[in-house]
């Protein structure tokens, strides 16, 4: 068992019993009254998921680490689906994905403020002088969903792989890149606008905290996304199409990335950060935080999800990020293409696909995702959210 993964999931843990020290003394306020209930409802719940499963990752550990003979809760629980049964795993991993999804909804929904009603310098959660606005969280909305189709991908790649073969894993992939074509539809917030211009201490601020290390937190998470986005999303993706099809010709059952331990922490603190930034946030307006504090439990999110990227790192095409990122400068806003491109690279560098098979994914598929994207482009525009 690797110590770095053990580290991983017992800050995991160790975050966990902070957020419920802090939020235990206050549930009543904060998930009881009835402006927002649903809302409310909607993040009891989507807690309770993610306790769910930092528990269930502890007794993963637990078990390959000491041989503990309790089964993981996840384990306990299949549901039949012919003559397959759906793992616990799949089953949480979906709840948890639309979860996140209604949380991401309701709060739109019942506390969203429009852009135009506040003077907020830029996006982003971490001053204390900031409130998040409606467009940001729709805008958060896009990659809930994004995330949902990419673990839905992961699980179905392998099964597709071995019964259709190069061309089920590409279709996997282009139905795990479909939710980019309607980007231009969700608002979208320059985030570098948070650290490009250093902002005056607000004087009614009670939680003064330097600028300067709200701004470096800034950029850091700016880092953050653009790695999340071509190195852990398109990369990925293409490094494990590359790899189901390789695997598929194993008379052996394929086995899934999602099932593996350490993207199991990847996936729960990708998740965890995704929606907790936001709620500390609100903790810090109601009082019940203070912003430094807050900081630095982010620092500590990051630092923890960062640990759990690592092991995933080594399962994407690197040849295929480095591509999304180059094409991503060069030509932003053009990811279905981009990723086609990308896969065309990870299979030049594989060597084991036919040669055909790049010339089709350079001059066939990419330029019809051109095409597409400029299509729904144009519809996203006209009918944004």
């Amino acid at each position: 068992m690797s110590r770095l993964l053990a580290t991983c999931v017992a800050c995991a843990a160790a975050y966990f019993a902070w957020v419920l020290s802090v939020v235990a003394p206050h549930a009543p306020r904060l998930f009881a009254p009835r402006f927002g209930r649903g809302h409310r409802l909607a993040g009891a719940a989507h807690l309770v998921l993610l306790l769910v499963g930092v528990a269930d990752l502890l007794a993963r550990v637990s078990q390959a680490s000491f041989g503990a003979s309790a089964r993981p809760p996840l384990d306990l629980v299949a549901l039949p689906l012919g003559r397959a049964r759906v793992s616990g795993a799949f089953l949480y991993d979906a709840l948890l994905g639309v979860s996140g999804c209604a949380l991401t909804i309701t709060a739109a929904s019942d506390f969203g403020i429009p852009r135009a009603r506040l003077r907020n310098r830029a996006s982003g959660a971490l001053d204390d002088d900031q409130t998040v606005t409606r467009e940001e969280i729709v805008e958060h909305l896009f990659y809930q969903v994004l995330n949902v189709t990419q673990m839905v991908f992961l699980r179905i790649a392998p099964i597709v792989a071995a019964t259709h073969g190069r061309s089920g894993a590409c279709a996997s992939l282009a139905l795990a890149t479909a939710p980019w074509l309607f980007r231009s539809a969700f608002p979208t917030n320059r985030f570098s606008a948070n650290y490009r211009r250093l902002p005056e201490r607000s004087a009614g601020t009670t939680n003064a905290v330097s600028p300067v290390r709200v701004r470096r937190l800034y950029r850091l998470k700016k880092a953050q996304y653009v790695f999340l986005k071509h190195v852990l999303q398109h990369g990925l993706n293409a490094g494990v199409v590359v790899a189901a099809t390789r695997a598929s010709s194993s008379p052996s059952s394929p086995s899934s990335l999602a099932d593996t331990l350490f993207f199991r922490a990847y996936w729960l603190t990708l998740n965890t950060a995704f929606v907790m930034e936001f709620f500390m946030q609100t903790l810090v307006k109601k009082n019940k935080l203070s912003q430094r504090t807050m900081l630095r439990a982010n620092k500590t999110l990051m630092f923890t999800s960062s640990l759990a990227a690592a092991f995933v790192v080594a399962k994407a095409s690197l040849v295929a990020a480095a591509t999304s990122c180059a094409l991503n400068v060069l030509s932003p806003a053009r990811e279905a293409r981009t990723v086609a491109l990308a896969l065309a690279a990870a299979v030049a560098v594989d060597g084991t696909w036919p040669p055909g098979w790049i010339a089709f994914l350079v001059l066939g598929v990419a330029p019809i995702c051109a095409a597409a994207e400029k299509r729904t482009r144009a519809w996203g525009e006209r009918n944004s959210l």
